[in-house]
């Protein structure tokens, strides 16, 4: 029987028994039965379930969630593109010139330019009441071993330094501090695991000497399908002791897909069903620290494809970093082409509500349950089941 008022996201504002509809949802209490339209047509079950329906949505998770507006972040590759008005938590500096080896250009000399974007992007967070992620990457050409910007710093004490510099100059206004980005990606990072997680050490240990309340987070590690294999991947950086220095471990969460046009060769989207697989790593590896989505976004960036990532990351993450507002060479994956009101729109219909209930259908549509009322999200696809 219906517990649960229905609303449809996108899609027919129809009937909830119209044929236009794809499915039907009712809510037995406990979770959500998918019955195929053309049986709700035929005996619609209003008043329970009488005979076996078609079984097309799957159970994945019942708790309690409760949005808050330090879920919700995003990042400009243009790093003064921030519009007025934007609705954000975090402020996530990755691909925005204020990488260590972008500002500290010799030892003690800054470029003022890359510096004054980090300025203007720490005081308009701060201006709303919203916190910093620092990505911590990219080593300075004096500092670097090899004199390459993607190994390991030659002397641990350049890399404290640094951490020491911003703290000084920042406050608590950073947060969240990001180990190195994407590790396991080619190209990079040119060190070996255990200079990884020495590097991670050393963030580490700077950032807790200023303040203990900081949030560290690990070297967010990516693999565009399944999970990294490789010898610098998240489990061998478990193996190593890296989850030692880390109070959340970051991963991006994204699956790649052959792109008919655009700039690059690839597109990329939200991968809902890579999130449990990292999950069940973490529990392999003996590590129960939470989990924080630090980057995904969409190469099709929609109202409906922000509620998906944002549900899906909310099961299992603490947060969901979505890439980007304005990038230059992943224009496709601008979120400025589907505007401020409708990503404040889709922050506005999940901020403060308490998630209960996500179940999935086959097709890629979902159900979700916000303060008691059941919502059917439609229109995804089935690329990311």
């Amino acid at each position: 029987m219906i517990t649960a008022p229905e609303i449809t996201i996108g899609g027919s504002d129809a009937n909830p028994l119209d044929p236009r509809l794809f499915r039907q949802v009712y809510g037995d209490g406990t979770q959500y039965i998918g019955i195929q339209t053309s049986d709700a047509l035929v005996t619609p079950l209003v008043s329970g379930v009488t005979s076996a329906p078609n079984a097309v949505l799957t159970s994945l998770w019942t708790g309690s969630f409760t949005f808050t507006t330090e879920f919700f972040g995003t990042m400009a590759f243009s790093p003064n593109s921030f519009p007025d008005g934007l609705t954000q938590g975090i402020w996530r500096t990755h691909d925005s010139n204020t990488r260590w080896s972008d500002i500290e250009t010799s030892q003690g000399v800054y470029n003022q330019t890359n510096l004054g974007y980090l300025d203007y992007i720490v005081s308009k967070a701060t201006a709303i009441g919203s916190k910093v992620m620092y990505s911590v990457y990219k080593t300075p050409t004096w500092a670097a071993v090899g004199g390459d910007v993607t190994a390991p710093p030659s002397s641990q004490a350049y890399l404290t330094n640094w951490i020491n510099f911003l703290y000084a100059r920042y406050g608590s206004a950073i947060k969240y501090w990001e180990g190195w980005n994407e590790p396991n990606i080619a190209g990079s990072f040119t060190g070996n695991i255990a200079a990884l997680v020495q590097h991670q050490n050393t963030i580490h240990t700077a950032v807790k000497a200023n303040n203990a309340s900081s949030v560290v987070i690990s070297p967010s590690f990516s693999m565009r399908t399944g999970i990294s294999s490789d010898t610098l991947s998240m489990a061998n950086f478990f193996t190593a002791g890296g989850a030692a220095y880390c109070d959340r471990i970051g991963y991006h969460f994204y699956k790649s897909f052959i792109a008919p046009t655009g700039l690059h060769g690839v597109r990329l989207d939200f991968d809902r069903g890579q999130i449990p697989l990292v999950v069940a790593q973490m529990a392999s590896s003996g590590v129960s620290k939470p989990l924080s989505n630090t980057e995904t976004g969409s190469s099709t960036p929609t109202f409906n494809r922000l509620l998906e990532n944002f549900i899906f990351s909310a099961v299992y993450c603490d947060m969901s970093l979505v890439y980007s507002w304005d990038v230059v060479g992943y224009d496709d994956m601008r979120l400025s082409l589907l505007g401020v009101s409708e990503w404040n729109r889709a922050v506005a219909f999940l901020n403060g509500k308490t998630m209960t209930a996500v179940n999935q259908f086959g097709n890629g549509d979902f159900a979700v349950i916000l303060d008691g009322v059941g919502y059917l999200v439609s229109g995804l696809g089935n690329a990311n089941t």
